[in-house]
């Protein structure tokens, strides 16, 4: 193990054992692997190690007699062996002692171990459940962005579609404008015509006019001439029938030909 690992493994245990109140029960596995940020292996060892530096004893034992003792008298080297006899048996009582705490201790830590370990499954199934569900979200997120991602694509192309149309309207729109100039300059221009020709057309009217009374009176002229010259001669009523008739048809070609001078 290595040796940072096992000092935040000692520390951390006596971190909780300070925290409990240096009472006689050791801190639990899962416990000083939640703390220390260890894996199961090594809170394991490390609280292994650090339960033995715990109960731990030094007691030393003197199985043999010195050699300036057995030069002494055999009393007192007799009661000095009973001495060292009963240190002995209770240096090996205290080890038993020792070893059967230590027993019960590993045997504690094993169940400690094997609930951290039970609780570290769950936590495993747990977290499989969780890593499960947030791949289905992930999964799902990426769906939706995939299809987030379509759906701007399809409206950036129709962006470019209608930026596309709206150009195309304005250019449109100025060629619109520029014929609309061309047919107010146009119009105006028919306007004055049209007035030109309104005015033309009534001066050939008034003409028109004023030839019309003219040839009315000629005629009326002529017909009292041919009254006249019928009354004074009979026999001229013929020639001045035939001037009627003769004057009748140039009355009419001059009313066709003002007609046809008005029409134009």
């Amino acid at each position: 193990m290595d040796a940072r690992i096992r000092e935040r493994i000692f520390a951390a245990a006596d971190r909780l054992q300070q925290t409990n109140g240096g009472g006689d029960g050791f801190p639990t596995v899962g416990a000083v692997r939640e703390l220390a940020k260890v894996n199961m292996n090594d809170a394991c060892v490390g609280m292994r190690d650090w339960r033995k530096a715990q109960t731990a004893q030094v007691a030393p034992v003197c199985v043999e007699v010195p050699a300036p003792l057995q030069q002494a008298s055999a009393d007192a080297l007799q009661a000095l062996w009973q001495a060292a006899t009963a240190l002995a048996n209770d240096t090996l009582q205290a080890a038993q002692s020792a070893w059967q705490a230590e027993r019960t201790e590993l045997e504690a830590l094993n169940q400690q171990v094997a609930s951290a370990f039970e609780t570290q499954a769950q936590e495993l199934e747990d977290l499989k459940t969780l890593v499960g569900r947030a791949q289905a979200e992930c999964a799902q997120s990426m769906a939706d962005m995939k299809a987030t991602q379509q759906r701007a694509d399809a409206l950036s192309q129709e962006d470019t579609l209608l930026r596309a149309a709206a150009e195309h309207a304005r250019s449109r729109i100025t060629e619109l404008e520029q014929h609309a100039e061309v047919l107010r300059r146009e119009h105006g221009q028919l306007l004055m015509a049209v007035i030109s020709a309104n005015r033309y057309i009534d001066e050939m009217r008034q003409m028109h006019t004023r030839e019309l009374h003219d040839l009315k009176a000629d005629q009326a002229a002529a017909l009292q001439q041919v009254s006249d010259a019928h009354t004074a001669c009979g026999p001229m009523l013929a020639v001045a029938r035939e001037e009627a008739a003769s004057l009748r048809g140039e009355l009419t070609a001059l009313r066709a030909q003002g007609i046809g001078r008005r029409d134009a």
